[in-house]
């Protein structure tokens, strides 16, 4: 005798992928930008697999600064001196390995040059054809933003010398 036939089997659902954001191992900026009185150059570097955020910041101005001699009340001459002040400063902050927000702090350390571009010139005034030596100055801040992955990460440079965002 015969057997009954059996049933055919039916398909199994298919599984259906998930939606997953892929994020890219890194991104890097290089920016410019004037940050209070500063020339900025900034570069940015996040490492997404390391949840790492690094980079520097540097900066440079230059300005004339006057000096009036005087002979009693009356100005008898002047003098022009150009001071450079330049800086460079690294960070590392931390990011999630998926993205969002980062933060590091800014510590900067730079210095002022002088360099003499219109000596006193009067026979009375060339005693204070003097340059002061070389001096530090110091600054800090944060560097803050948001990076997804899918666009560019958002940049903002808070410090006691200006702000910058974009």
């Amino acid at each position: 005798p015969m057997s009954p036939p059996t049933a055919t089997p039916s398909p199994t659902d298919t599984p259906v992928p998930t939606n997953t954001v892929s994020v890219p191992p890194t991104e890097s900026r290089a920016v410019s930008f004037v940050l209070g009185s500063f020339s900025a150059q900034l570069t940015l570097t996040i490492n997404f697999g390391a949840g790492t955020v690094t980079g520097t910041l540097s900066g440079s101005r230059s300005e004339i600064l006057s000096n009036a001699c005087f002979e009693g009340s009356t100005q008898i001459d002047d003098a022009q001196a150009v001071a450079t002040s330049s800086f460079t400063t690294g960070f590392s902050g931390a990011i999630s390995t998926t993205g969002g927000p980062y933060n590091a702090g800014l510590s900067i350390s730079g210095t002022t040059s002088y360099t003499l571009a219109k000596p006193f010139t009067d026979p009375r005034c060339l005693s204070q054809n003097q340059l002061p030596p070389p001096a530090p100055f110091n600054a800090s801040g944060t560097i803050s933003g948001v990076a997804t992955g899918t666009g560019p990460a958002t940049i903002n440079v808070n410090t006691t010398l200006g702000s910058y965002s974009e």
